[in-house]
């Protein structure tokens, strides 16, 4: 039986709503950025810093910027970070997001390109121990679905305290390994939350599947010209029959040996993996793992790390991820953070951001978050599988074409092999800057399209902002590419 209200209730109602509308508003305030430092004049769109709760003990850090077009209209992008182990900041600051730092190192400028010029973007630093974010106990230790259940979490939360977003489409993104972050994030909440607005979600020059980004970097050396005739050939005796080459899973010597002076030559010998035709900052990096003059051993990703799992790998006795016994520092090796990580550890900045002053210093990278860290998820095609055939997500995946990080052949094959109909074969699509021109490439699966960047790296809106801003603009508008 369905009970009137009384005369009573509904005044007691009003003070309820009243009093959480006051919540919510109260919160929002403590987080608003009022005067960030840098700026030669503060921007129009509101801007928020604060922590969200996530599972357990965990404290996400999160920075929300708002659309300067529309906040209540256009689309809310969740931006995840790379790593694992590295922070969502470092795009805020030198790639998607409104600023850059100047050179200076404490001005900062307008990105004439930044993705909130038509989207609402909500940056989270994860895991625990990333960045600004941490964990009340302390603890580094993390893996894929702990770090998916936080994101829930915290995305939950931000919801409650930004009721106002609630009715916007959702899209989530990443880089690198965001691009495991995110699709598992994105069935998670198909799983275990009422969120309806979520359309899709785009990556990154991301890790898709290991077996394929590592059968597939081999080739990428040799026809970027990292690897010469004679090793070539070589590695097509030893590794392949038919014409069909296992670099990742060969049972043969032989080609593990061919194997190791191919990765060799990617990992070791100075060569810029993000963004192999442009050159180291400073110099060509020493290797990883080396003790350095700073006293730090000096850790980072490699193209290599996606042939953890392989025969390959078990054969050359790779990958033990022994604990160095001196201090270690990540880096992402040959590019230039300093600017970013000078800024950020500006007190000034600090405080406007409402980090208290106890949390240690920012660090784009956490050597120990990587170090503990535990990957769950070697392959994604059955996520990815899932994702197209119950809910019906778009999904867009993107490469910089000359990145040896997550190279565009594998996340290409990666595509090809979830098995969907083509609907648009491989074209150009362009972008404007004055005149048009070729930024990539692109090919279209129903609901699923996968597009290169011209010229771009691993870091696609820092090298390539224009183009780059414009395809995801046209993937959460659903324009055509």
């Amino acid at each position: 039986m369905i009970r009137m209200m009384t005369g009573n209730t509904v005044p007691v109602l009003l003070v309820l709503l009243s009093l959480w509308s006051s919540a919510v508003l109260g919160a929002q305030k403590a987080d608003l950025i009022t005067n960030l430092p840098g700026l030669a004049k503060q921007p129009s769109f509101n801007q928020y810093s604060g922590y969200l709760s996530g599972t357990a003990n965990h404290m996400l850090h999160y920075w929300y910027v708002e659309s300067e077009n529309s906040p209540t209209k256009d689309p809310l992008i969740v931006w995840l970070g790379d790593g694992p182990g590295c922070s969502a900041l470092y795009s805020i600051l030198a790639g998607n997001g409104p600023y850059l730092v100047k050179e200076n190192g404490y001005d900062l400028d307008y990105n004439d390109n930044s993705w909130n010029k038509f989207a609402n973007i909500l940056y989270i630093e994860s895991p625990a121990g990333v960045g600004f974010s941490y964990s009340t106990d302390g603890l580094t230790k993390s893996d894929d679905n702990q770090v998916t259940s936080d994101h829930v979490a915290a995305l939950q939360f931000f919801l409650t305290e930004f009721p106002e977003v609630i009715s916007l489409p959702m899209y989530i993104m990443g880089e690198g390994y965001g691009g495991v972050y995110a699709p598992l994030l994105a069935l998670k909440i198909q799983q275990t939350t009422n969120i309806t607005t979520l359309k899709g979600f785009a990556v990154g020059n991301g890790m898709t599947s290991e077996e394929q980004l590592a059968n597939s970097l081999i080739y990428f050396t040799y026809y970027r010209g990292i690897i010469g005739d004679q090793l070539w050939s070589t590695l097509q005796l030893t590794c392949c029959v038919s014409g069909k080459c296992n670099f990742y899973n060969s049972s043969v010597a032989a080609c593990s040996v061919a194997v190791d002076k191919a990765l060799m030559n990617v990992d070791s010998i100075g060569l810029n993996p993000y963004n192999i035709l442009t050159d180291c900052v400073g110099e060509a990096s020493p290797p990883g793992g080396a003790l350095q003059k700073d006293g730090y051993v000096h850790y980072g990703t490699s193209p290599s790390d996606v042939f953890r799992y392989s025969k390959y790998a078990q054969s050359r006795q790779m990958f033990l991820h022994k604990r160095p016994s001196h201090k270690m520092r990540q880096d992402i090796q040959c590019v230039n953070t300093s600017l970013v990580t000078g800024y950020l550890s500006s007190p000034y900045v600090r405080e406007a951001l409402h980090i208290d002053g106890s949390r240690p210093a920012w660090q784009v990278c956490n050597a120990e978050v990587a170090q503990n860290y535990i990957k769950l998820y070697p392959d994604l095609t059955s996520t990815y599988i899932a994702l197209q055939q119950t809910y019906k997500y778009r999904v867009l995946v993107y490469n910089g074409d000359v990145d040896a990080m997550s190279n565009c052949l594998g996340d290409e094959w990666f595509v090809d092999a979830l098995g969907l109909e083509e609907e648009v074969q491989w074209r150009t699509w362009l972008y404007s800057d004055g005149s048009l021109q070729i930024a990539g490439f692109v090919k279209e699966y129903d609901r699923v399209a996968f597009a290169t960047v011209k010229g771009a790296g691993h870091m696609t809106a820092a090298d390539k902002p224009i183009a780059t801003a414009q395809l995801i603009s046209n993937f959460v508008g659903d324009k055509p590419f």
